[in-house]
């Protein structure tokens, strides 16, 4: 590498470092430019790290499923502390492990605990897409939550 290159390099690994320069890397901005974008926004929390328990693979199984039959409507984030810290702020009580499903202008819901259950996708997808919401969706509908993020 040249000595000029190297040095521009630096300079930026610095810029980014002092903060005087951010990434574009904060959940936070990520959720409402996909919002305002018109997306629907998928934060979860899993803490269940045994990839290999029946568990993780039906919770992992629905949520592809979900996200591959609404491409690209759909975006998708694993949750992070400053996430967590806001829906706190919202009074929000959440668990160890939840999912959150947002949009503009519409509900959000919140369902604690891990979702291995394809009805609860289809029950938002419904509201959400505004199909008519089937008894059996409203069985499973999470709960309705509101959550500010501005």
């Amino acid at each position: 590498m040249n000595y000029r290159l190297f040095l521009t390099k630096a300079f930026a690994c610095l810029l980014f470092a002092s903060g005087l320069v951010q990434a574009d890397t904060d959940l936070l901005d990520k959720v409402k430019r996909d919002l305002s974008s018109g997306h629907i926004v998928v934060v979860y929390q899993i803490l269940n790290d045994d990839t290999a328990s029946e568990q993780h693979a039906d919770w992992a199984y629905y949520l592809n499923e979900f996200a591959d039959s609404n491409k690209p409507l759909v975006k998708f984030y694993p949750a992070d502390a400053a996430f967590n810290n806001r829906l706190s702020e919202c009074n929000l009580d959440i668990a160890d492990s939840y999912t959150l499903f947002l949009k503009k202008d519409a509900s959000s819901f919140l369902y604690q605990g891990v979702v291995v259950e394809s009805l609860v996708y289809q029950a938002v997808q419904a509201h959400y897409t505004e199909e008519e919401l089937l008894p059996v969706h409203r069985a499973f509908i999470p709960d309705e939550v509101t959550v500010k993020l501005d």
